[in-house]
């Protein structure tokens, strides 16, 4: 009992200072790209069941299940806002944390599971999920969840096989790309009930798989032929690329500068029990933790693409913690019993790793982050104040988080041209010469226009001077401009 209670105590002291390290960032920036669309998403499937509104399919091209996490990140905003919806996510990350403790300790023992859920939760990227209204933080949660179960399965009855699996069947429905983690929990199901014995462990793993199996293709089934070519499409098959292709040694080296401080311990935790007289069991569990944590970087490595490493690298990082935990203990025993100081000495390379392990999660910047809330304000403004109804608002982007905060703006006023087709572009054209574009958003990267045709609707909207720059807001490299209609009513000339 005291052990417990000492053991609670540790992993509550954590969880606060994870809570502590993410706090700030419910509040710090506007939302990105992906958190306002999902929680715009939300509102409308909730406008949807309630009032029966219109409803875009966002089936198709949601990597997620559009009627899982964002009704639920939208029920949140209803109640007080951005940071509400930030903070469910919290919650969620939290939650994470206590199952990677949890198995951990099932696994290896206490101390490495409090080892474990330490630098887990200061990593970079777990603090940011924690602040992210997105779907990542539920699945996460119930990628562990189906982790810890997979663990319980060799001590208990079959319950938690059926358990584990409805886990990773959410997890999979709240965002498809854990599919790719499912067959390494099974593989820790199979290699963790080996103590049974082989036709045991076979069968326990083999019911998983077929139980998790089945819960997907019946979530598929009430979802229909939509959701079906969402999985196709945004998972399966992934043609979908953004930005341009980058070699795999960049990938690599990111995913490296991130979470290398948990991956290296692990890999190391890995040699220290190949090489040890440490039962095979152990060794195989280690293996595959390991093999967890390189998952998404080889992945986006092989795919060459660098965009959304970020967010699927913290689906990893529960295995390398977890191995990283054990790894840590083991180092502190041994050198325990071969120097006087050696336990002291241990405890200190402990802190250290945990140190830097703070540290670079302070110093880390994701790739997804909205602007800051200063930058936002302006730019929503500009926009709030520059709009005509019955006009259109011209952007080289997806505009979310101007829409987040201007609800009252119909959706169809919202016009992207980003690498448009030529009929858009004559379109766009037409409704610019027509007066019937009241604002242009566009975005630079270091004193240039983000995207080509960016620079012909430039020079369309400069002729004749009839759009002014309203605003133009800089954070870091990065700037936006919003130009407005000088004038209203008739047309405008064109070069």
């Amino acid at each position: 009992m005291k052990h417990r209670a000492a053991g609670a105590w540790q992993l509550w002291s954590i969880l606060v200072a994870q809570a502590v390290l993410t706090l700030p960032w419910l509040w710090r920036t506007a939302p990105f790209t992906d958190e306002a669309l999902y929680l715009q998403a939300g509102h409308q499937e909730w406008s949807h069941w309630l009032h029966h509104g219109t409803l875009p399919d966002y089936a198709t091209w949601f990597s997620g299940a559009p009627v899982l996490y964002p009704p639920l990140g939208a029920a949140a905003d209803s109640i007080a806002g951005l940071a509400a919806a930030r903070g469910l996510s919290l919650i969620m990350m939290i939650g994470a944390t206590s199952m990677v403790y949890l198995t951990g300790c099932r696994l290896f023992g206490r101390r490495p599971g409090l080892f474990a859920s330490a630098l887990f939760a200061i990593s970079g990227l777990i603090v940011h999920n924690g602040a992210f209204a997105t779907f990542n933080p539920l699945a996460l949660f119930f990628l562990t969840l189906g982790l810890w179960a997979a663990v319980k399965t060799r001590d208990e009855s079959y319950r938690w096989i059926a358990a584990c699996a409805l886990a990773l069947a959410l997890a999979n429905a709240a965002k498809y790309a854990t599919l790719a983690w499912d067959p390494l929990v099974i593989g820790v199901a199979f290699v963790h009930n080996w103590g049974r014995g082989a036709a045991e462990a076979f069968l326990r793993a083999w019911s998983l798989a077929v139980t998790v199996a089945v819960l997907d293709a019946g979530f598929l089934i009430l979802g229909g032929a939509d959701y079906l070519t969402g999985v196709k499409i945004t998972t399966v098959l992934r043609t979908i690329h953004f930005g341009a292709s980058e070699p795999a040694s960049v990938i690599l080296w990111r995913a490296f500068a991130i979470t290398g401080v948990l991956v290296v311990p692990a890999a190391v935790g890995l040699i220290v029990s190949a090489t040890g007289r440490h039962a095979f069991r152990k060794t195989a569990l280690l293996s595959l933790l390991v093999l967890g944590a390189l998952i998404a970087p080889v992945d986006q490595a092989h795919l060459h693409q660098l965009g959304s490493l970020d967010k699927n690298m913290a689906f990893g990082l529960p295995c390398a913690a977890i191995g990283a935990g054990y790894a840590v203990s083991e180092i502190v025993d041994r050198i325990g019993l071969r120097f006087p100081a050696g336990r002291f000495a241990g405890s200190a390379a402990a802190c250290v790793l945990i140190l830097l392990a703070l540290i670079a999660g302070r110093l880390q910047t994701v790739q997804f982050r909205g602007p800051s809330s200063g930058v936002a304000a302006q730019l929503v403004s500009a926009v709030s104040h520059g709009y005509q109804r019955g006009t259109y608002i011209l952007s080289d982007g997806a505009a979310r988080t101007e829409q987040y905060y201007l609800p009252e703006i119909p959706s169809r006023a919202w016009m992207g041209i980003l690498a448009p087709s030529a009929a858009s572009q004559a379109q766009t054209r037409a409704r610019i010469c027509a007066g019937r574009v009241s604002l242009v958003i566009l975005k630079m990267d270091q004193g240039s226009y983000a995207h080509a045709y960016d620079y012909q609707v430039h020079k369309l909207i400069t002729h004749g001077r009839r759009y002014r720059l309203a605003v133009m807001a800089a954070q870091g490299h990065h700037s936006t401009q919003v130009w407005q209609l000088a004038s209203s009513g008739g047309r405008t000339s064109c070069p």
